[in-house]
């Protein structure tokens, strides 16, 4: 995907940094599906799709996003 290397931006609270990015909560809605949990990259990715994970959303909720 390009990037050589990231930076954690906001801060990091019981729920994530999801529900207070920059003042506001950017988690998905609870009605919106979980696309994948333990996301695994290795760098030669070219989307997100292309990343290793589990299907197995059962136990995720939206508190858990990561925004990139």
């Amino acid at each position: 995907m390009g990037y050589d290397e990231g930076e954690l931006v906001g801060d990091v609270d019981q729920n994530g940094v999801c529900t207070n990015f920059k003042g506001e909560n950017h988690c998905g809605s609870p009605d919106q599906l979980i696309a994948r949990k333990d996301m695994e990259c290795v760098g030669k990715e070219t989307t997100f799709f292309d990343c290793g994970g589990s299907k197995d959303t059962t136990s995720c909720n939206h508190e858990q996003d990561v925004i990139v």
